[in-house]
């Protein structure tokens, strides 16, 4: 019974590392199934001096690898490709919104109170006062707020 609960243990340690590297959280919970179940193994066939070992080698194992992901799998080669290190810090659409203040344009959907217009061959999502404007219905931006356009009804 001791090389069961050495080989649960050890199938639990290796899966909850490889969930470092897999998405989807699958290997990750059947390591800690399997971690858990060479726990409950130990205390059941080998007894609660073995029980309690066992158990404190499993949390020493999830802990270290806990920490390592946490500190230094970010700094290693691997995990840096693994990383998002680019910034966004904006769209591209928000730089030209201000110079769309007092254009016209037309609903290209139905604006209730948000949707998409049309201004100068662009497509700009926008929002009205709280109004409904139905599709095709000439609009004017009113103001541009971040990177919201507030639009309302062309008279």
């Amino acid at each position: 019974m001791f090389s069961t609960v050495i080989a649960l243990a050890l199938s639990g340690v290796a899966l909850l590392f490889l969930e470092m590297f897999l998405p989807g959280m699958i290997a990750g919970v059947i390591g800690a199934i399997l971690l858990i179940a060479s726990v409950f193994t130990a205390y059941h066939d080998l007894g609660g001096v073995a029980g309690n070992v066992t158990l404190l080698a499993a949390s020493a194992a999830t802990a270290g690898l806990w920490w390592f992901w946490a500190t230094k799998f970010q700094h290693t080669r691997f995990g840096r490709r693994m990383t998002l290190t680019a910034a966004d810090t904006g769209t591209a659409q928000a730089a030209g919104l201000a110079k769309l203040t007092g254009q016209s344009g037309t609903a290209i959907t139905p604006l209730r109170p948000s949707g998409t217009i049309l201004i100068a061959g662009k497509r700009v999502d926008a929002i009205t006062g709280g109004d409904f404007v139905e599709k095709g219905t000439g609009v004017i931006v009113v103001r541009v707020e971040g990177t919201g356009v507030i639009v309302h009804r062309r008279d």
